[in-house]
């Protein structure tokens, strides 16, 4: 029962938050932090938290209108979802005890960092 009441207080705060910030970022922006959240959630067998950001993404997928796309925003868009995707591939290794696997991860984060960082800086 209080599972259930916090996925439901996660999903209408991930999309309050979500619908907060439709002005700061564009909408290909949008679906991807939607679609890495859908991803999270499968994993984790979170449902109610999956049902929500579908209907978010249905929302954006209608009614987000970008003017002309800014690659440069794009790319960093990009490597931001990369970063925080190594980051939670690092956790799992982590939580898996495989050196191997965190040293690996290690690796992959670092370089996607070193990518973020390239791309602020120009």
């Amino acid at each position: 029962m209080v599972k259930a009441i916090l996925c439901g207080v996660l999903v209408f705060l991930s999309e309050c938050s979500l619908s907060l910030a439709d002005d700061l970022r564009n909408c290909q922006e949008q679906r991807d932090d939607i679609v890495y959240e859908m991803g999270q959630a499968k994993r984790y067998g979170n449902v109610h938290k999956q049902r929500g950001l579908e209907t978010a993404l249905s929302r954006v997928e209608r009614y987000c209108q970008d003017d002309e796309p800014d690659p440069r925003v794009d790319q960093l868009s990009r490597a931001h979802t990369d970063v925080r995707r190594r980051e939670d591939q690092l956790e799992v290794a982590i939580d898996s005890g495989s050196s191997r696997m965190v040293e690996k991860y290690k690796k992959k984060l670092a370089q996607a960092r070193a990518r973020l960082r390239d791309l602020s800086d120009k």
